[in-house]
């Protein structure tokens, strides 16, 4: 069963005896071949994309506040803008989903001042309420990013950490000014962040690079 199978349902067809089929998830009723199938280049019902076929839709165009970059279509169907570029220094620059550990960068030549941006996990679109969104983290007042420094943010209760964890099969995790622009965002896939998944140079424009070498708080190290 590979990835596109996956996400709508695996199932005999006919019931009992068929081959297995990618199919419309039936459960308590007879199976039914698949409408919409993630991967077969064509954007069905409930998928943003499907393989390199975006719809026409850009990086601007999420309306989330890129400012270039190319958009790409992640495995789930879903935008991936982890290469959509928002114009400034500051980058998610590397995390894994073993202990959680996200690395935040400065790659300037400035102090910039991050007090109430946000970090999550949950899906950011126009839609995004920070209110419910009972599991961000937003930091604190007075909490700035010197230039070239490196910030781990590790997974935990107390100020400065993280509440969310990082799934193993794949997340996205979205770095927030206060008025929800987003200021990076990267989506990674299962496995790809087990030991470290990293922008290689560091800082925004690096290439996201899956295999790291574990470098939080200094520079990054290829595979």
């Amino acid at each position: 069963m590979n990835g596109a199978a996956a996400v709508g349902s695996y199932c005999r067809l006919p019931d009992g005896t068929g081959a297995w089929s990618v199919c419309d998830q039936t459960f308590g009723a007879m199976n039914a071949e698949a409408t919409v199938v993630c991967g077969d280049q064509k954007i069905g019902e409930g998928e943003d994309c499907d393989g390199l076929e975006l719809g026409g839709q850009t990086c601007q165009g999420l309306d989330l506040g890129f400012t270039g970059g190319p958009l790409a279509c992640g495995k789930d169907c879903k935008f991936d803008a982890s290469n959509c570029e928002s114009g400034g220094t500051v980058a998610i620059n590397e995390l894994e989903s073993t202990e959680d550990q996200i690395e935040i960068h400065n790659a300037g030549n400035q102090m910039i001042d991050i007090s109430g941006w946000i970090l999550t996990d949950d899906v950011v679109d126009q839609d995004y309420d920070p209110v419910a969104d009972t599991e961000k983290l937003v930091f604190a007042p007075q909490t700035s990013l010197a230039a070239k420094q490196f910030l781990v943010v590790a997974k935990g209760m107390r100020p400065g950490q993280h509440p969310f964890g990082l799934s193993t099969d794949g997340d996205t995790v979205t770095l927030l000014r206060p008025n929800l622009e987003v200021v990076d965002q990267v989506a990674f896939g299962a496995d790809e962040a087990t030991v470290s998944y990293c922008r290689l140079p560091d800082g925004p424009g690096g290439a996201w690079t899956s295999g790291c070498t574990p470098s939080f708080g200094a520079a990054n190290e290829g595979p």
